[in-house]
């Protein structure tokens, strides 16, 4: 458990000192203080009770997980093919780390970096809405009830699948191909394109915003769309059933070498 937690924070430390991952952090959090000033003060005023703010936390947290997630997946696909190009691997083998440890470590710890990263922009643009447009405080339990529902299942999701698949090809190829994926299997409507955004799959957080932050059921939501907490518990559960999965390829490789 030591040697886990040793792994976690490593990671984690690793992920949050790069500059790349700050300066686009930073930007995230200008462009979202910036949309939260064209929030049309007539609609608050006239408007302002719960069902106001819940939708408001909501749309937020949709919004930002149309872009943040591609840049989690584009710049945590190089974490773990790192330790491969760098030699590490093989100090790796050298220890009681197993492989086990080694690839969930590696996953927890990055997925706390981005939760960390995301938290602060919810936090910042939440206080942007507390103070100068004078939501009450209670807002920013809203956002981060948002956060926690829409925000943080995309992470888990995300970073799963940008830790295993750079393993199995090019780092650039996977990252367009996860960007193409992204908006294809989240935002197309599948009755225009096939596509799988109507699905259990769809990790944009649409779901959970129509069942418990929308004023009322868009036209869009049909009885046929998933369950949301199913949704939320499918793709956590898919970020972690692929790491193990390819802790257990590692195993197998290791036995034939």
């Amino acid at each position: 458990m030591k040697e886990f937690f040793g792994v976690i924070k490593y990671e984690f430390l690793m992920s949050i000192k790069r500059k790349s991952m700050l300066i686009i952090a930073l930007l995230f959090v200008i462009f979202f203080i910036a949309n939260s000033l064209n929030v049309d003060q007539a609609i608050i005023l006239e408007d302002a009770n719960k069902e106001t703010y819940l939708y408001t936390a909501g749309q937020s947290v949709f919004f930002l997980n149309l872009f943040f997630p591609v840049f989690v997946g584009i710049s945590a696909a190089d974490r773990a093919i790192r330790d491969k190009k760098n030699g590490v691997k093989e100090i790796i083998n050298a220890t009681k780390i197993t492989n086990q440890t080694h690839l969930f470590g590696k996953y927890i710890g990055v997925v706390l970096s981005y939760i960390l990263i995301e938290s602060v922009i919810v936090l910042i643009s939440s206080l942007q809405f507390i103070i100068f447009q004078s939501f009450p405080l209670i807002y920013m339990v809203y956002a981060f009830a948002a956060l926690l529902m829409m925000g943080f299942p995309a992470l888990f999701f995300v970073i799963g699948f940008s830790l295993v698949c750079p393993f199995f090809m090019p780092i650039r190829i996977y990252q367009i191909l996860f960007t193409g994926y992204w908006y294809w299997g989240n935002y197309i409507n599948p009755e225009a394109i096939p596509s799988i955004s109507h699905t259990i799959l769809n990790a944009s957080g649409r779901f959970t915003l129509y069942k418990y932050f929308e004023r009322s059921a868009p036209a869009m939501m049909n009885n046929n769309d998933p369950n949301a907490i199913l949704n939320i518990v499918v793709l956590i559960a898919l970020g972690f059933l692929v790491v193990f999965a390819m802790s257990q390829f590692q195993n197998k490789q290791n036995q034939k070498a």
